[in-house]
């Protein structure tokens, strides 16, 4: 099982502390390193350490093929075709999730990046934008041919990560998120 050497981010500890909360937590909660047991627990902030930048990569260019080709909405693809290209999206968002899964500084700004993102495409910051975009992203993380390093944590370790940020986006632009769980027939 190959590993990729995690590094703290710009990001990486922030979200970690937000979804630990306060209080001490075991070394190997907190460590960026995940367990080669494969019945341990894998946190979103272990991510890099289990599937590298390229697979990442991977994942996120497979989402925005997605996005880009709707023909079913295109009120949703069309804002991001015209905030940018699609190498743009998948840049700045396979750096966001990098940064925050312990792949070192890839996010510089943070927070108030992301912030700067989600403000250009506040139209689609909603409840049927959100339904959208979990779409999108259920039918890439269902993909058979999607990378997942043989590590049937990863696809539950990623659905909480997304969990993580929709809740957070939810109530930062007022919309009501309804959680439905990635369910990936390929594990």
């Amino acid at each position: 099982m190959e590993r990729f050497d995690p590094v703290m981010g710009v990001t990486t500890d922030r979200v970690r502390s937000d979804f630990l909360g306060p209080g001490p937590h075991q070394e190997s909660v907190r460590s960026l390193v995940a367990s080669y047991d494969l019945d341990q627990k894998l946190y979103m902030w272990q991510l890099f350490n289990v599937l590298g930048k390229h697979r990442i990569m991977a994942i996120v260019t497979s989402f925005y093929e997605r996005v880009f080709a709707d023909v079913d909405a295109p009120w949703f693809r069309d804002v991001f075709v015209h905030l940018g290209s699609m190498k743009y999206h998948v840049l700045a968002q396979s750096s966001m999730w990098t940064d925050v899964m312990g792949g070192r500084r890839r996010y510089v700004g943070g927070e108030k990046r992301l912030r700067q993102h989600h403000d250009k495409a506040s139209i689609i910051l909603t409840a049927d934008g959100a339904r959208r975009w979990m779409y999108h992203m259920n039918q890439t993380l269902q993909d058979p041919s999607i990378d997942v390093a043989g590590d049937h944590r990863v696809i539950p370790c990623l659905e909480e990560f997304i969990h993580h940020y929709m809740v957070q986006y939810a109530d930062e632009f007022r919309f009501s998120y309804e959680h439905a769980p990635i369910v990936s027939s390929s594990l």
